[in-house]
C-alpha cells in the first residue's frame, strides 16, 4: 500500500507542472518582445543606410552625368530608364486597351539632354 500511495498523489505534482509552464510562456513572452525589438531597431538602421546610399548615389550618378553625358555611366543610366519606360508602357498596356485608349503606333523616344550644338563643356560650336 506506500507504493500505491505514492502512485496515486499526482494531483501534487500537477499543479508544479503548470506553474513552470506558466513561468516558460511568460520568459518565451519576454524573450519575442526583446527580439522584435531589435528587429524594429535594426530596421530603422538599415532603412537610414538604405536612404544615404540612395542619396549618395543620385548625387553621384548627377555629377556623373553633367560631367560626362556621352561616357558609359550615362548611357547606361538612359538605356535603364528607357527599359523601365518599356516594361511600364507594358504593365500598363492591358488597362489602356480596355480604356480604350487604342492607338496604333506610338513610339518610344528618348530625351535629348543635351543641345545639339553644344560641346562638352557647354561652349558654343560656331
Amino acid at each position: 500500500r506506500g507504493q500505491d500511495d505514492d502512485d496515486d498523489d499526482d494531483g501534487g505534482a500537477f499543479p508544479s507542472t503548470q506553474v513552470n509552464d506558466d513561468n516558460d510562456i511568460e520568459k518565451e513572452d519576454e524573450i519575442i518582445e526583446e527580439i522584435e525589438e531589435k528587429e524594429k531597431k535594426q530596421e530603422k538602421r538599415i532603412g537610414g543606410a538604405a536612404v544615404f546610399l540612395a542619396l549618395v548615389g543620385m548625387i553621384f550618378t548627377a555629377h556623373q552625368v553633367a560631367e560626362n553625358p556621352d561616357g558609359a555611366y550615362a548611357s547606361l543610366c538612359r538605356l535603364t530608364l528607357t527599359v523601365w519606360f518599356v516594361i511600364v508602357r507594358i504593365v500598363c498596356f492591358p488597362f489602356s486597351f480596355l480604356l480604350g485608349k487604342r492607338r496604333s503606333h506610338q513610339p518610344l523616344s528618348t530625351i535629348d539632354y543635351r543641345e545639339p550644338y553644344l560641346g562638352r563643356h557647354g561652349i558654343e560650336l560656331s
